[in-house]
């Protein structure tokens, strides 16, 4: 079963972290996302999005909790989480995956235009903070 997990990183004042994928990357180049990735064999869920967190953005969080997890039919397993970060706006350390870092507040977030073919992980992880953020 292949497992993926997300993250939706908040700031002290409620803004969201959200990521451009850099026009090299393999999946939907351009588009916005969250931090986040495959989880490896020898990692729980948990564990993968903290080295996922770490690679994609140089932040590491506490007090990480899970918030969304499916299992599909056709063998993927997905995980969103959720982190509260007790500072404003940090620094973010973008990986060659990405080529932004944006903290915007929640409606500015759900003002973005969805992509024609979005991931549909990402458009998920948006219901998710329209529904319970």
């Amino acid at each position: 079963m292949r497992k993926s997990a997300k993250i939706i990183v908040m700031d002290r004042n409620s803004n969201i972290l959200i990521l451009r994928r850099s026009d090299t990357h393999p999946y939907w180049p351009k588009h916005y996302d969250f931090p986040g990735g495959i989880i490896e064999a020898n990692e729980t869920s948990e564990e993968g999005i903290e080295r996922e967190l770490l690679e994609e953005t140089g932040l590491e969080a506490e007090n990480i909790s899970l918030i969304y997890e499916k299992k599909h039919l056709l063998g993927f397993h997905r995980f969103v989480y959720i982190a509260r970060l007790k500072t404003i706006k940090p620094k973010i350390l973008i990986s060659w995956e990405h080529d932004q870092a944006k903290w915007m507040t929640k409606s500015e977030l759900l003002k973005l235009k969805m992509p024609i073919g979005v991931d549909i992980f990402y458009k998920k992880t948006i219901e998710l903070i329209k529904d319970i953020i």
